[in-house]
This record gives structure tokens, sequence and C-alpha cells, in this order.
């Protein structure tokens, strides 16, 4: 009996604390902040709690854009009083966490099988007997579609250090904090903004290079065959990106409102991240014809939405339009095996499901052969286009963004991810390269072979052939965007990450978000002195990078290098191959051109 009575003392007790837990919970999180956009849409943050102690404030899952049919340009929020009740379709920031959407995920089957062998092959290990993914293998369906991963998927996250709110709401005169951009990567067929959860060593170091931090925001753009189908006049090519475009002016027009600074963004990125930011400087004018409302109503600065880039091994395939047109073709015999009916264009194809469509992405991109994603940037020649050439012709002809201050860095093997193992050889080498440039003619295959790149490749197979052939891959995929950037854009920075073992994965990523894995092969210690030289530059422009100890790049053409042991002073840039990369800023890409 006394056990009983005590039991139910217990109880009652353990249940009204719980009922006062509740209602003081409550009570807190009704004094979180909570941000009006405009139009009656507002927003709570989530407090991000360390050690008993609020750091920061997450406003996550804020839409910036909505599709507009398939393949088509999105559109902003604000574009029409009918988005009110769209945006309240899904839950708002506080509570909802992970389930705030994704955009539909692809990878390719080469990305796993190589994985063995680029170990194999940095540990010096044999490469022999390894079986690769050359486009044949198949995908098993039916495929289970992850709930979170939507076509609605046009969100973006605003992290506030706690410090920036407290003082730009009591003290709005003292100035707004500086705004980070990160732009995942993924070869644009993978990757989402809620990759990163622990953001609170990042913001904190923010603090240390200026006292009053800097803003985060994370965003999502469409993926694949959804973001970067092309080939036919009613497609809007590069919708991904200008996802993104848009993504950064709903920021220039908002970001005030969370205490950030508009003019004092910096977008960050890595690999297909990088490679995005370098399509945006290299983008030409906006017209009203691409983004009316923006123009129209809210941005400032119309043709570049940010101050300042940092660039890590900005890597994509160059894709002309002959290619996205057998890729159209591609897509429409996928979808006929697939549903067994007759889709013969682009409006069967936006008649179709959404899972359906999504096993169409996922298949092609699966199939992809060793080296590609299938989709990506391509040049389209309308009027309205966004990528009307190759960034590396456009930095040639002074066709960018000139007022725009850069960091750009790479690192050692970049090509490694897209060399096939049979590339030891001669005849393998130009069979892979056939295989990555579909549109180029036996002619120039042998030109770039025996011509732009005489360098030895035995006839053995041997790895040291191998990273002859990687060597070549990196120049084309990375180098040589490094080096137009850093050679054509006055206010440039640069640096080497020199590693070993050098397995190329989102090495920037890692050290940016504190996820260093062992294949980086860079020591904490490292990382953490290099990550304060990202903020100084990210957070101060020029002014940072001369308290970092950054030297401009030059006519001598030397950048930062960084090793395991540190900073070891400054080398000749590795990415300064003039012959080879005014070769690809001129080549054709296309068969008889």
């Amino acid at each position: 009996m006394q056990f009983t009575t005590n039991f139910l003392v217990i109880t009652l007790a353990f249940i009204a604390g719980f009922s006062q837990a509740g209602r003081s919970h409550k009570a807190y999180r009704a004094k979180w902040p909570t941000v009006n956009i405009g139009d009656g849409l507002t927003h709570q943050a989530i407090p991000d709690v360390d050690g008993g102690l609020i750091q920061s404030y997450r406003f996550n899952g804020i839409r910036y854009g909505t599709p507009n049919g398939r393949f088509s340009l999105a559109q902003p929020i604000w574009s029409s009083k009918n988005q009110r009740s769209k945006h309240k379709e899904r839950p708002m920031s506080a509570g909802s966490g992970p389930a705030f959407p994704k955009c539909p995920q692809a990878t390719p089957n080469w990305i796993l099988e190589n994985e063995a062998f680029l170990r194999a092959f940095i540990a010096n290990q044999s490469t022999e007997g390894f079986s690769f993914g050359n486009g044949s293998q198949s995908l098993s369906l039916p495929i289970q579609i992850p709930e979170d991963e939507t076509e609605d998927c046009l969100f973006l996250d605003v992290i506030v250090p706690k410090r920036v709110w407290d003082t730009t709401e009591a003290h709005p005169e003292k100035g707004f904090a500086p705004v980070i951009v990160y732009v995942h990567g993924g070869g644009f067929t993978s990757g989402d903004k809620s990759s990163h959860q622990d953001m609170n060593s990042l913001l904190a170091d923010s603090v240390k290079v200026n006292s009053q931090g800097a803003i985060l925001v994370l965003i999502n753009y469409r993926l694949g065959i959804f973001g970067f189908l092309s080939g036919d006049p009613s497609i809007m090519s590069n919708a991904g990106l200008t996802d993104q475009r848009m993504a950064l002016s709903w920021i220039q027009n908002n970001i005030q409102k969370f205490g950030g600074d508009r003019f004092r963004v910096t977008v960050m990125g890595e690999e297909a991240g990088a490679a995005s930011i370098l399509h945006h400087i290299t983008a030409p004018t906006l017209s009203k014809k691409i983004f009316p409302q923006v123009l129209h109503r809210f941005d400032h600065s119309p043709q570049y939405p940010f101050r300042s880039a940092i660039i890590q091994s900005p890597a994509f395939q160059p894709l002309v339009e002959s290619q996205a047109k057998a890729t159209l073709n591609t897509v429409l015999k996928m979808a006929r095996a697939i549903t067994g009916k007759p889709v013969k264009n682009v409006s069967d194809l936006c008649a179709l499901s959404y899972k359906t469509l999504y096993t169409i992405n996922a298949a092609i991109v699966y199939e992809s052969p060793l080296g590609t994603y299938t989709f990506g940037p391509t040049i389209d020649y309308s009027s309205n286009s966004y990528v009307p050439d190759f960034p590396l012709r456009r930095l040639d002809s002074g066709e960018f963004n000139k007022r725009v201050s850069i960091l750009v860095g790479h690192g050692t093997n970049e090509g490694l991810l897209y060399t096939s193992h049979t590339s030891g050889t001669m005849k393998g080498f130009q069979a892979h390269l056939a295989n990555m440039f579909p549109t180029l003619s036996e002619r120039d295959l042998i030109y770039i072979t025996n011509t732009i790149y005489n360098r030895p490749i035995s006839g053995d197979n041997s790895d040291g052939s191998i990273a002859g052939a990687a060597e070549v891959m990196g120049e084309i995929f990375v180098d040589c965007n490094v080096y137009y950037l850093m050679e054509k854009i006055e206010n440039s920075y640069g640096y080497y990450f020199k590693t070993v073992p050098a397995i190329q994965g989102p090495l920037l990523e890692d050290i940016i978000f504190g996820n260093l894995t062992s294949l980086n092969a860079i020591s904490d210690h490292v990382a953490k002195k290099f990550r304060r030289k990202l903020l100084q530059f990210a957070m101060l422009a020029e002014e940072g990078a001369q308290a970092a100890n950054l030297r401009e790049y030059d006519s001598s053409g030397s950048v930062l290098l960084v090793s395991n042991a540190g900073f070891e002073g400054y080398t000749d840039d590795p990415s300064k191959t003039e012959k080879q990369c005014h070769y690809w800023a001129e080549a054709s890409y296309e068969t008889g051109s």
C-alpha cells in the first residue's frame, strides 16, 4: 500500500512537472525571434543551444520560389497573391527540422564503383580487377522515393548568431552583419541545404573574425532532369541555375530583416556549387524576360547580387546544344520504356506523374558514363539564355562581373574522379575522351591527345599512366576554370591544397562545417586556421584578404600552398597551363564545327 501511494505521488508530480515544462516551452517559443517577410508571411526561429546557452537562431524552410510548371522558370513568392496559400501548404520553421523538402536526388553508379579504385590508387595498391560503370548498368526498379524529396523544393535556411540578432534588434544603427551563402555541390544531380546540421563552431569562429559575426544562408535548387533538362525551345534551360539566382535575389530583398547586410554578401561553393558560382559570374545582364518580378520591384543590383565569392574546385562537364538534344531523346526513350506509352515530346513528359519522372531521372543519371552526370549547365543560344556560352569563353572575352572579388582554390588529384581505369593506354585515353565529349570528331580527339597533351602515356596500363590521364582530366574539368578566373578577374586570390593522400571529396565543405574525414588527410589544426582565412575573406573582402595574409594573384601566377603541415608560403599556380586552357576556351566541342 505504501508503495502504491508513493508511486501515485511521484506520478502526479511528474505529470504536473511535465505540464509546467510544456507551458514553459510554449512561453519560450513565443519569445523566439519571428520575421515578417511581407504579405503576411512570417517565420519563427528554432534556437540552436550549446552548453545550455542559445548560440544561434535557425529560420528553416523559407520558400523563395515555387515551380511554375515543369522545366520552367520558377516564380518568386512575391509574384502573385496566391503564393500565400501555396506557402502555407508546408510547415513553417519551428518544429519541422529535417522534414523540409529536398529536390529529387540521383547518383551515377560509377561514383559508387569508383570509390574502391580511388582508395587503392591513392594507397599505391594494385588497381587490377576493378569493374567500372560505363553506362551499361541498369537501376533496379521500382524505386522507393524518400518522403522528403519533392518537386516543390525551392527553400532556403537562414542561420543567425544570437549576437547578430540581439545587436541588430536593439541597435540597428550599428549596422548589419555580413552574409555567407553556401551553394551545395553534388554534380548537379544530388545535394541539398540540410546536409549541414551543426553550424555553431562556424558561427563562433565568425564572431572571432568580426565581433558581430556572420549570417549563413543555405539553399536548395532543382537538380537533374528537373533543373537541367534542355534541348527544346519549350524548356527553360539551366533552370537550376536560375533557381539559385532567384534565391540570391530573395536574399537581397529580405536579408536585412534577419540582421544581414545585403551589400556584403559572399557566395561560397565547391565542385558543382563552385561551378554554379562561375556561371553566375559570367552570366549576361539579366533581362526582364528572365526575372521580370525581381527587376521590376526589388533587386538593387540586377546583375550581380554578391560582392565576393569563394570558389573551390569549380568542376562541370561542358555541354553543348547537340548533347542536350541527344539527352532529351534519351529521356523520351527511357520514358517510353518505363511507362509503355508513346511519350514523344516535352508536353508528354510534363504530363507524367512525379513518381514516373523521378524514376526516369534516377535511371538516366545512374547509367551515366564514367566521369559524367548526364545533366548540368548547358549552352543555350536563345535570347533569354542564362548560359549563352562556356564560362571560359566569356571570361576570355571580358563578359563577366568585373566588380567581384574572388578567392579560388583547387587541390591534388582533381581529375581522378573523372578518369577511367582504362585511361593508362593511349587507346583507352582516347576512348574515355570520346565518352566524355561525344560531339568531338575523331580528328579533334587525335589532335588533343597528340598535340595539346603530348605527355607520355604508356601502353601497359600502369598506374603512372593513369595518373597522367587524371592530370589531363583535372585540367579540363577544374584547373582551367581556376586559372581563367584568377587570370581574368582583377581582384583575385588563389590557394592550392597539396594533401597526401588526396581523394578529392568535399574538402572545402568539410573544413567550413567541421566534418573532416580521413580521406581529406588535413589536420584539424590546419583546417581551423584555414577556415579563419576563409571567414576573413568572406566577411571583410579585400580588407579581410590583407588580414589573412593572402597575396593578390598577379603576373607571377603564385598561390598560397596549403599542405598537411600547414601554410608553406606561395608557389607557382599548378593550374596555369596556358596552352591547354587556351585550347579548351577556343574548342568547338561540336563535330564538324
